[in-house]
Formats: C-alpha cells, sequence, structure tokens
C-alpha cells in the first residue's frame, strides 16, 4: 500500500482477521507499520522490502 489513503482500509482489514486468527496476524500488523513507517521517512527501497522488516524484528521467513 504506497497510497496513504488506502491504509486505514488496509488496517480495517487486518483488525477484522485479527479476531478471527492467532499471533500471525499481530505479526502482519506490525510489519505492515513498519514498512509504511520507513516509507514514509524516506528509507530507500531495499530498507523498506517486507523481508528486510521481518528479519531486523528477529522473526523468520520462510519461503518455500
Amino acid at each position: 500500500m504506497r497510497d496513504r489513503t488506502m491504509r486505514d482500509q488496509s488496517r480495517a482489514v487486518i483488525k477484522t482477521f485479527a479476531y478471527q486468527c492467532c499471533n500471525e496476524i499481530k505479526v502482519l500488523h506490525e510489519v505492515v507499520e513498519e514498512v509504511w513507517r520507513r516509507m514514509d521517512d524516506g528509507w530507500d527501497e531495499e530498507s523498506y522490502g517486507w523481508v528486510e522488516v521481518m528479519l531486523e524484528m528477529g522473526r523468520g521467513v520462510m519461503l518455500g
């Protein structure tokens, strides 16, 4: 969500799923907010990628 005007809608969707799910949704919310913060602060694209953010948060990333 590069468009800031759509972020509240995204937050609402995440909140809806948080009631139905578990820790993964909480982590998703934390990662998304950090990615957006970095984008807004002008970090370069590599530094605000979700994989980079998760690794810096100490969260394992499993791709397969």
